[in-house]
């Protein structure tokens, strides 16, 4: 074994842009100014941290739809939840899943 004996080790949802609207990503831009959960600007993307304090967690998602973001952005945040995750990462090179609405932006 390494070093770290008992490592903390976080799961991400990897989800493509093509999974939300072009009007998401400008409100993740703007997050700053929005009250949703922290976000982590890249190159490439976004982190967003999926609160693990339930509490938290439920006023956030009922902020979304109060911001403007898409069904399926919030879609995505409940998921992300579901699945025990501690991030949803939007990339423009992230997964691409069948069962999701792809969008085309122009």
């Amino acid at each position: 074994m390494g070093l770290i004996k008992n490592p903390c080790i976080k799961k991400v949802l990897d989800v493509s842009f093509e999974h939300i609207l072009e009007s998401d990503e400008r409100l993740l831009k703007n997050a700053g100014k929005n009250p949703i959960s922290t976000v982590y600007e890249y190159d490439y993307g976004y982190f967003v941290v999926i609160p693990q304090d339930m509490d938290v967690f439920e006023d956030e998602a009922n902020n979304l739809k109060k911001n403007g973001y898409s069904e399926e952005f919030i879609s995505l945040f409940l998921t992300a939840k579901e699945l025990g995750c501690s991030y949803l990462q939007l990339d423009s090179e992230g997964e691409t899943y069948s069962e999701l609405t792809k969008f085309n932006w122009t």
